[in-house]
């Protein structure tokens, strides 16, 4: 092959990639969503509702940015019957940090729970459940985007469903994409010609984003000793395999990286690990 002739191969090699990224990066919602779709279309029972720590209502929320609106609408219930707050921000309601995040010499760091109150804990942000904390963030919003996780992990299973839930919520948003993904700049413009073909939409219908509540738990499989990775996985309802049969869970695993804050790595080909589970021993509930 001549020169240009693999220059040309390698340049088609480089979009074919780029495009499979940004594919597969809206593609991440999907396989949840395929998940908890099939979940809700076999079961009817919302009995098994999780219950935790009750904890006291937060105080004053810090200044918002977007709409610049703050608190809530009248709460609102999602696709299992579970409580669900309606931000007036339409891109969320950062809470106030009542308590500080777990550090690096308590027993609990891999295993504790992030602080999430009746109020707010889950909010319905583009269609979707995401999780804000009164212990490890976010603390505010800027551009429609979260900031002010905390460096812990807690801190980053909180950022590793607000991104996965949000990229498929609203996969056109380039900003969320780029402050809360690891993405170049081939990355970027290949999402602008995909964008310009009309191969991303602004968001994803209502039909499909009420389905997207929130995960039953989570578990941390590794953080590093330096705070820079942090590998867990989260758990969403599946059918059983049988009618009747025992409950299960679709485990899908999820890689953040830390520069000053968190942002969701996919596997190359934006391949996401998962398997099904017939038991949350060992894993977080929120």
């Amino acid at each position: 092959m001549s020169a240009p002739e693999q220059g040309t191969a390698e340049a088609k090699g480089s979009r074919r990639s780029s495009t499979t990224l940004i594919l597969a990066l809206i593609a991440v919602g999907v396989i949840v969503l395929g998940a908890i779709t099939v979940a809700l279309l076999h079961h009817s029972d919302t009995s098994g509702d999780r219950t935790g720590a009750v904890t006291p209502t937060p105080g004053p929320a810090p200044a918002t940015t977007g709409e610049g609106q703050t608190g809530f609408a009248v709460p609102d219930v999602d696709a299992f019957g579970r409580r669900v707050d309606i931000p007036n921000n339409p891109a969320g309601q950062p809470l106030a940090q009542t308590s500080g995040p777990h550090a690096a010499t308590d027993p609990a760091w891999l295993t504790a729970a992030p602080i999430l109150p009746e109020q707010g804990g889950w909010q319905r942000v583009f269609g979707v459940s995401v999780p804000f904390s009164t212990s490890d963030g976010p603390t505010n919003m800027i551009d429609g985007v979260p900031v002010g996780y905390s460096h812990t992990p807690q801190g980053a299973a909180l950022a590793a469903v607000f991104t996965t839930w949000e990229a498929y919520a609203r996969p056109g948003d380039w900003t969320l994409r780029e402050r809360m993904e690891v993405m170049t700049d081939a990355d970027h413009a290949e999402f602008d010609r995909l964008q310009a073909a009309g191969k991303v939409p602004a968001q994803a219908p209502v039909a499909a984003t009420r389905w997207l509540v929130a995960p039953d738990a989570f578990q941390i499989e590794s953080f590093s000793a330096t705070g820079d990775l942090c590998v867990l996985k989260i758990a969403t309802k599946a059918p059983p395999a049988s009618a009747g049969g025992p409950a299960q869970w679709q485990a899908s695993q999820l890689t953040m990286v830390w520069d000053g804050q968190w942002r969701l790595r996919l596997a190359p080909g934006g391949h996401l690990p998962g398997s099904t589970i017939g038991s949350l021993d060992g894993w977080t509930r929120w």
